[in-house]
């Protein structure tokens, strides 16, 4: 066990590869045979959740073997500044959200329920997999060399949405790309605020609110004719021409997110000299 360890901490890449292809193809069998025995979406978020909570229980035991628990930044410290640095991350949901928070949800009070259930549970996976496993995994192999922040943040960023490749996608190439891009560019911002914020648990937040804006919101717009409607309605050109320019571009406001997270990132470097 103890070499297993040591092989671990010393090719950190290449185990961040290897476990999530592991992980995804299993995901992939597990949400087909879900799709062949549940009929309902609610039925299937729910299910889906429960996946989530024990890839993330899975998780949390091989982080706990490699001896990192304590670097995942868990903690409840430092809990005030890492809220200061994440808002900016804040102000991104209020302007991604907007259209959604006017559309009335309560039509369908049990699937918003397990809309918000399932997002928590899928934000929560995401980001002790891909910041607390990988990321710190590789800043521990690296601390000390040049750049060793940054490049944990990008690669483990990286990775994890090119296994999404594995997951089969309904989408065309183009938005898929997209999606991806997106995806990364948002990694490499979470990735910055954890660091700086030394705290996980805004980037949780922020990594679930999405979710459900992005998925969560849609699987309800297609059980309420209300939501669909509130998002066609004409308020949005008369009133707010500019907020609807930012809701059909929402990966325009990634830019600046990621580029503030590479400068709260340098400062803490100069300033604690990392």
């Amino acid at each position: 066990m103890g070499q297993l360890k040591k092989r671990i901490r010393s090719y950190p890449v290449l185990f961040c590869v290897i476990y999530l292809i592991l992980l995804n193809g299993l995901r992939v069998i597990v949400n087909r045979s879900l799709a062949r025995i549940v009929s309902s979406s609610m039925g299937v978020m729910i299910g889906i959740s429960v996946e989530y909570l024990v890839w993330l229980g899975i998780t949390l035991m091989v982080i706990q073997k490699l001896g990192l628990m304590t670097s995942i930044r868990l903690q409840k410290k430092n809990m005030k500044e890492a809220l200061i640095w994440a808002i900016p991350g804040g102000i991104y949901l209020l302007i991604m959200g907007w259209i959604y928070l006017r559309a009335s949800f309560w039509s369908n009070p049990g699937l918003l329920f397990v809309s918000i259930l399932n997002s928590i549970c899928n934000g929560l996976m995401i980001e002790i997999i891909a910041r607390g496993l990988m990321m710190n995994l590789m800043i521990q192999r690296w601390k000390g060399q040049r750049g060793y922040l940054i490049r944990a943040i990008v690669i483990s960023s990286f990775l994890f949405v090119i296994a999404r490749l594995l997951y089969p996608s309904q989408a065309d190439a183009v938005t898929l790309s997209i999606q991806l891009f997106y995806a990364f560019l948002l990694g490499i911002f979470l990735g910055c605020i954890i660091v700086r914020g030394d705290n996980i648990w805004p980037a949780i937040f922020i990594q679930s609110a999405i979710d459900f804006i992005g998925g969560g919101a849609i699987v309800l717009m297609t059980e309420s004719s209300s939501v669909l409607s509130a998002i066609n309605a004409p308020w949005i050109e008369s009133t707010a021409p500019i907020l609807k320019v930012l809701l059909d571009n929402t990966i325009l406001l990634v830019y600046p997110l990621v580029i503030y997270g590479v400068c709260i990132l340098y400062w803490r470097k100069k300033r604690v000299g990392a």
